[in-house]
Formats: structure tokens, sequence, C-alpha cells
């Protein structure tokens, strides 16, 4: 991890932001809005709308992102399309688990008022206990709510067994935060084996899982075990990132009936934006082929 974390933090931001159009939606809520409406309207996909940005160091900040996701729904109210996605460090959760829940609970309330769906993005290590005491405790009153498993970390599988008394939402993912090994397994080939064997035992457990991978060999694998256990189509749908080039295997699942969703995040300021697409070529380098094969496209 070491080289090649030097490699993409060596990408000057002004580049990053030169190229990180088709993987950011835009620098606005409006922006964002007409992205979700275009997938939906040109390719029948449904969006999850994301504010880039974390690590919130002050309660007024924080409340400032509460208001712009309570802003977002407004915007979506009509858009059955769409839900939202939101990280727990942008709201609040360095001031403390409290004031965090009370500020998601404010946008998950506001989101089942309008009918839409909210999910509680996960974070690196440090923020899983806390994530999930806020999903637990949510839960319990709001159907609306969602949140995110990562396949890298070791505890997933506990994780995944501790909460079948909640039940609910989640979105499965290798995940994209560095780990150190002691937590987490370093080799991908084996985050993607617990992948496949999360999702089938949270279909097994009763959840709605969101499956948020682009391997296809390893989609397929879940949805031919999924139809072989007789899962219905209504219990799982597939995610991916926006930008990344899906139209072969939308096509392909389409034709399966299976639900799509696309990851649409829009960014107040850019140096977010930053940020998110590092943390995402140092998860997979070969997103760096896309971009490359992007900027060739918008300098023609």
């Amino acid at each position: 991890m070491g080289l090649k974390k030097i490699l993409v933090d060596a990408i000057p931001a002004p580049l990053v932001r030169l190229f990180a159009a088709p993987y950011v939606s835009g620098d606005s809520i409006e922006a964002a809005v007409a992205t979700a409406d275009r997938v939906h309207r040109e390719r029948g996909l449904l969006s999850t709308i994301d504010m880039l940005g974390e690590s919130i160091e002050t309660p007024e900040d924080a409340r400032r992102c509460r208001d712009r996701y309570l802003e977002i729904l407004e915007h979506i109210r009509d858009r059955p399309h769409c839900t939202v996605s939101l990280k727990p460090t942008s709201m609040g959760l360095k001031q403390g688990t409290r004031p965090t829940l009370e500020n998601i609970e404010a946008v998950v309330r506001r989101a089942r008022e309008l009918g839409r769906g909210v999910t509680i993005d996960m974070e690196d290590r440090s923020t899983v206990d806390a994530t999930l005491e806020i999903y637990r405790t949510l839960r319990a009153q709001y159907d609306n709510v969602g949140t995110v498993l990562q396949s890298k970390l070791l505890r997933t599988h506990d994780d995944v067994e501790r909460l079948s008394d909640v039940g609910g939402r989640f979105r499965i993912c290798l995940g994209a935060y560095p780990e150190p090994a002691e937590v987490a397994y370093r080799s991908k080939p084996r985050m993607k084996e617990a992948l496949y064997e999360l999702a089938l035992r949270m279909l097994e457990l009763g959840y709605y899982v969101e499956l948020a991978t682009h391997d296809e060999a390893l989609l397929d694998r879940i949805l031919v075990e999924a139809e072989r256990r007789r899962v219905p189509k209504d219990r799982f749908e597939i995610q991916w990132l926006l930008g990344v080039p899906v139209m072969r295997m939308r096509d392909k699942y389409a034709r399966q009936g299976v639900r799509m969703r696309l990851y649409v995040p829009y960014c107040d300021d850019w140096s977010h934006a930053t940020r998110y697409l590092k943390r995402r070529l140092l998860l997979n380098p070969s997103l760096m082929t896309y971009v490359l094969g992007n900027l060739v496209l918008r300098g023609r």
C-alpha cells in the first residue's frame, strides 16, 4: 500500500478536479439531482445522493451538514428513484454519538415523511461501533433507514449475526478505508470471498441486501446462488459508483429483473471530491484506467 499511496497522493488536486467530472456529479444539489434524473430517464437506474465531506470539526458545521441534507430531501420529494446517503462524521461524530444521532434522526424523520430512504455510510474502523449503535437506535423507530457493512473487516461476520434482531437494509461493500492486518483482510480476493459469504448469510437472515461491487463475476455468483435459494428479487439490489462503466452489466441485469442503483456524490467543496476520488483510487487502482480514458475523451 505504501508506494501506491505515495503515487495517488502525488496527483495534483487541480488534476483530480479536472478528471473528477464523471465520478462527482457537481458542486450543487441541483447538479446531483439532475444527474439522478438523467440516469433514471436514460438508463432506468435508481440513485442515492451523497454530499461529500467527513470529519466535521464543530457542532455548527455538523448542523449545517444536517440542514443541507434536509434541503436535498426537499429537492427529491417528488423523485421516488432517489434516496440519500450520509456519513456519521459529517453529522458530528467527533463531538459524540448523541449529537450525531440527533442530527441523523432529523434527516431520517423528514425522509420518512417524504417516503425516502436514508443510508448511514460506514467509515473507518474507529466509527463502526458508534455507527451501528446509531443504526440500531434509529431502526427501532424508523423503517426507512439502512447502513453499510464492509467485507474487508474481520468483525463483519460477527456484526451480521449480532444485527439479526434488528434486521433491515444493509449495503455490503469491500470497504474504501485502509485498515491494518489485525482487523482486516489485506487480500482483495479474500475480501471478495467474504463479501460473497456475507451477502448470502444476510439474505438468509432476511435482510434487504445492497450489493455494492463492480465485480461482475462476484455478482453473478451471488445472483445464481440467490436464485437457487429462491430469494425474491425484491430482497436485494446492485449498487455501483457514478462514473464507472456499467452499461453492459446494466443491460444484462435489467434482463434478469434486478434492481440497480448508482451512488451519486456531489460536493460543496472540491477538496472533499479530491479526497473521495483519491480514496477510491487507493482501493481500486484500475479506476485510473477509466479516469485517464475520460480525460482523453474530454480533450478531444
